[in-house]
C-alpha cells in the first residue's frame, strides 16, 4: 500500500529549502580561461564522475526496490532527479547540479521510507546492489558485482526494466549452477514471469529447478549435489569442512529436500537475494 506523506512530505518548498541549505556534494569543475566571452571549464575529475554514477545507480536501485512504497511526491522528485541526471550523461558541465539534485532527492526518499526526519545536509546512503554500496561495505562476491554491473550498463532504462534485467540474470545463473547449461528462452521467461508477478520467490524457483526431472537426470552423487547447492545458494565453491558435514548428513539419512531447505535459509542466500531485489 502506498505510504501517505505527512511530516516528511517532499513538497516543492521542502525541496527548495533542502537544495538551498545542502552542503555542496563536491567541487566539480575548474575554470581555466575565457574564450569568446564564455568560461572554459576543465573536465571533471574521476572522483566526481564516480560520485555522479554512484548516486545515479543508487537512485535507480531505490526506485526499483522501494518506489511503489513512497508517497507520490517523494517518488516523483527522485524520478525527476534521476531523469535530469540521465540527460547530463556525457555532458560533464552538468554533473554539479545533477549530483546536488540526486543527493537531496535520494536523502529525502531514504528518510521518508525509513520514517525519520530529513537532514538535507546529510549525504544519502548508497543503495544495495550498486558499486557504491559494495565499495563502502567491502562486498566483493560474484553475484554482488554482477548486479552492480547490470545497474551500471543499463542506465538508460527505467527502473522497472532494470528489474527485469536482474530477474533474467538471476534465472540464468540458476540454469548455469543447477542444470549446467545456458537458459532456454521459454524456460527463462516463464521463471522471470513468476518472479515478476510474485507467484514464486527466488528460493521457490531454485527449489523447482532442483526438483525437476532434468536435474534428476544428472544423477549426481551426494558430494556433487552439495557442491551445486553451494554455487546456487551461497554463490561460492564449497569449503572442505562444510562439504563433509552436508555429505555425511545425506549419507546418514537426511533427505535432499531438507538440505536444500537449509541452504535456502542461509544468510548468504538472503544477502544475494537482497542484491537482486528478490523476495526469498
Amino acid at each position: 500500500m502506498k505510504k501517505t506523506s505527512i511530516t516528511l512530505k517532499a513538497s516543492a518548498a521542502v525541496l527548495a529549502i533542502a537544495m538551498a541549505t545542502a552542503v555542496p556534494a563536491v567541487a566539480i569543475v575548474m575554470s581555466i580561461g575565457n574564450v569568446g566571452g564564455h568560461t572554459v571549464l576543465a573536465s571533471v575529475d574521476d572522483n566526481t564522475k564516480n560520485t555522479f554514477f554512484d548516486y545515479y545507480d543508487s537512485c535507480s536501485a531505490f526506485l526499483m526496490l522501494h518506489g511503489n512504497e513512497l508517497p507520490d511526491d517523494v517518488r516523483l522528485s527522485l524520478e525527476s532527479a534521476r531523469s535530469t541526471a540521465n540527460a547530463t550523461i556525457g555532458d560533464e558541465d552538468g554533473y554539479a547540479s545533477a549530483i546536488a539534485g540526486m543527493r537531496v532527492s535520494l536523502r529525502i526518499a531514504e528518510s521518508t521510507y525509513a520514517g525519520i526526519p530529513v537532514d538535507a545536509n546529510a549525504a544519502p546512503d548508497f543503495v544495495i546492489g550498486t558499486y557504491g554500496y559494495n565499495r563502502v561495505n567491502g562486498i566483493n562476491t560474484q553475484a554482488a558485482n554482477t548486479v552492480a554491473s547490470i545497474y551500471a550498463t543499463n542506465r538508460g532504462l527505467p527502473p522497472t526494466m532494470i528489474a527485469t534485467q536482474l530477474q533474467n540474470n538471476y534465472v540464468e545463473r540458476l540454469y548455469s549452477t543447477i542444470y549446467g547449461r545456458t537458459a532456454d528462452a521459454a524456460g527463462r521467461d516463464a521463471y522471470v514471469y513468476q518472479l515478476a508477478n510474485g507467484t514464486s520467490s527466488a528460493a521457490g524457483v531454485a527449489k523447482n529447478m532442483l526438483n525437476s526431472s532434468e536435474f534428476a537426470s544428472r544423477n549426481l552423487s551426494n558430494t556433487e549435489f552439495v557442491k551445486v547447492l553451494y554455487r546456487t545458494f551461497l554463490d561460492r565453491e564449497s569449503d572442505p569442512a562444510g562439504l563433509n558435514n552436508w555429505v555425511n548428513a545425506l549419507n546418514n539419512g537426511a533427505t535432499r529436500d531438507s538440505v536444500i531447505d537449509a541452504f535456502a535459509h542461509a544468510d548468504e542466500f538472503t544477502a544475494m537475494c537482497s542484491y537482486y531485489g528478490l523476495d526469498i
